[in-house]
């Protein structure tokens, strides 16, 4: 019984980290120039997030009807809904989409009000991740670091476009949710920016808060996010399965070259070189997001973290 219990407490635990790992990732969502998949990344759960999303297939809904004239199917249809990961995704989508929510509805007023602050923290946050990934990947050759380069160019091309302004239609708005979650799945490109880049960013996030009047524009966005998930998540855990170093090069090239957005949004900011007291505090918040990761990760190979970082954050 006691073992039953303590099991019981190990699984709340994991789904408890997993929903505030998600919270990170749901707030980054939110913000254009900063890629979901990156936090992902910086909290650890990228891989473990990739093969969850491939284990979820409907397989079990034709075996259920097939379970109608031979009830061997039903057992099929049974193994096969096991087979998916809920224990990881539905603690992970609580915490992200809650956070979203919540970002959308109160955060996003002091983005607008201090963005070279927001931002800067950010770039630290992720630029020293990248530095944290790198040394655990494993595996450098010449191969590696040029997929790494690529990934790099790619992002940092990327999200030096300008944005573009498109129709609210439907099929617009179904392929802005494809592409946007696609992007969204990869480190260092940000969904959010997609949206902004499509012209999208703003309509669909007045349509969230008022989901009542344009449920029919959210459930097109949804349709289109959740077939990304399917289409992106197989050929991402396929290389992460047989090319693990080459594909964690590409996506830690991708979070560095997409950091040229944070970047600019921090220079680009007029109270950045306009007050000096500002431009310091601006400078503080990057360096303390960069010197979390680091005193995090040291910290942890010690072994001396307590429930607060170690058991939540690693």
């Amino acid at each position: 019984m006691k073992g039953k219990t303590r099991e019981n407490e190990k699984e709340n635990d994991r789904a408890f980290k997993t929903f505030y790992k998600g919270t990170f990732i749901g707030i980054a969502q939110a913000m254009p120039g900063i890629s979901g998949g990156s936090i992902a990344l910086v909290v650890g759960i990228y891989e473990r997030m990739i093969f969850a999303i491939k284990s979820i297939n409907f397989k079990f809904v034709p075996y259920l009807f097939m379970s109608i004239l031979n009830r061997r199917y039903l057992k099929k249809a049974k193994d096969n809904f096991l087979s998916i990961d809920f224990s990881f995704i539905l603690p992970l989508l609580a915490g992200a989409g809650l956070a979203f929510l919540g970002t959308i509805a109160v955060i996003r007023p002091i983005l607008d009000k201090y963005p070279a602050h927001i931002y800067s923290f950010f770039f630290g946050l992720i630029l020293a991740s990248a530095g944290v990934i790198y040394s655990r990947i494993g595996g450098s050759n010449s191969k590696s670091i040029s997929f790494g380069l690529v990934g790099f160019l790619f992002a940092f091309i990327f999200v030096g476009l300008g944005e573009n302004v498109l129709s609210h239609s439907n099929p617009i708005i179904f392929l802005s949710g494809l592409i946007a979650t696609c992007a969204m799945i990869l480190p260092g490109v940000s969904g959010a920016f997609i949206l902004l880049f499509l012209g999208q960013y703003r309509y669909m996030i007045n349509a969230l808060l008022s989901i009542e009047t344009y449920w029919i524009e959210v459930g097109a966005f949804a349709f289109g996010a959740l077939l990304s998930l399917f289409l992106v998540s197989r050929p991402l855990s396929y290389a992460l399965r047989k090319y693990r170093a080459p594909t964690m090069f590409f996506l830690t090239g991708l979070m560095t070259g997409a950091l040229r957005l944070p970047y600019e949004k921090v220079i680009g900011a007029p109270a950045f070189l306009g007050d000096l007291p500002t431009t310091f505090a601006v400078i503080l918040t990057g360096a303390l997001g960069f010197f979390i990761v680091v005193f995090t990760e040291k910290t942890n190979a010690r072994g001396v973290l307590n429930f607060s970082i170690k058991e939540i954050f690693l």
